[in-house]
């Protein structure tokens, strides 16, 4: 008889617990919707004005060497100066660039995230390192980006959704950086 006791307490025990784990799971579900890990949402003014100020952060691909790489010979192989400047009227702390690499073609073969992480002040420039060895053979010294996220002084990071167009033509932003001959 306590055999059946035991197996009843269990069996009421374990159908409890399950019902707590369906009840937690649907909570979480519904009160964050799963979108962040911490429960915060990004307000859509938020994304908005972060949308439109990216356009005041100005991105230039440079063919200047990377200090370190000096003596590199093959181009290719070289890492070369990004620079980021801030051309609007806010203090940004955080700049994220997506760099996608181009063939001859002008379609993409790798591609690298760079965290711009200093303060830039309204007309500040910040330089980055881009390109190296981790580029395949194939890159034909062009590339084109995209800005991901923006931080605002005393704020919280913001990503951007992205907007390239892969079925464009020419993607836009390209520069050349070096003739292949």
């Amino acid at each position: 008889m306590d055999k059946n006791k035991e197996f009843k307490t269990i069996g009421i025990l374990l159908s409890v617990a399950v019902v707590l784990g369906l009840a937690f799971i649907v909570y979480y579900r519904e009160a964050g919707n799963g979108d962040s890990l911490n429960g915060e949402k990004e307000e859509p003014s938020q994304v908005n004005e972060a949308e439109n100020y990216s356009s005041k952060i100005k991105i230039t691909f440079t063919n200047e060497v990377y200090p370190p790489d000096l003596y590199q010979s093959n181009p290719r192989l070289r890492t070369y100066i990004g620079k980021a400047q801030n051309i609007g009227d806010k203090t940004v702390n955080y700049v994220g660039i997506k760099v996608y690499y181009l063939d001859k073609d002008g379609k993409s073969i790798w591609e690298e995230n760079i965290s711009v992480s200093d303060t830039l002040k309204p007309n500040y420039i910040k330089e980055f390192p881009f390109g190296g060895a981790k580029v395949s053979s194939e890159w034909a010294g062009k590339v084109t980006y995209e800005i991901t996220g923006l931080q605002f002084e005393n704020d919280r990071r913001i990503e951007i959704p992205s907007r390239i167009d892969t079925r464009l033509s020419q993607p836009p932003f390209t520069n050349l950086l070096f003739p292949i001959f």
